[in-house]
């Protein structure tokens, strides 16, 4: 949940942007924002931690994406699991 919504919230921001590549993917928003909401929310329920953890981890998770230029080997399962979550 954490790396998709990572990959969504940098498909989002591209596509927000213009960017070429970020726009080759279907429009993001605004599924995908309800969708790192919700997950984001649902680590903090589960795990206990607080809202400013979950968020560096998010921003880390979406960092290593572009340092190890992963989105878009990841996207195609996180649409699929965006599909799954009914949002």
């Amino acid at each position: 949940m954490l790396r998709c919504s990572a990959a969504f919230a940098l498909v989002s921001y591209g596509q927000a942007n213009g960017e070429e590549a970020a726009n080759a993917w279907p429009v993001i928003d605004p599924r995908g924002r309800e969708f790192f909401v919700r997950a984001l929310a649902k680590i903090i329920d589960d795990t206990g931690m607080t809202r400013e953890q979950v968020s560096q981890m998010a921003e880390a998770e979406a960092q290593r994406l572009i340092d190890e230029s992963l989105l878009d080997s990841v996207m195609p399962g996180c649409l699929l699991m965006l599909e799954a979550s009914g949002v």
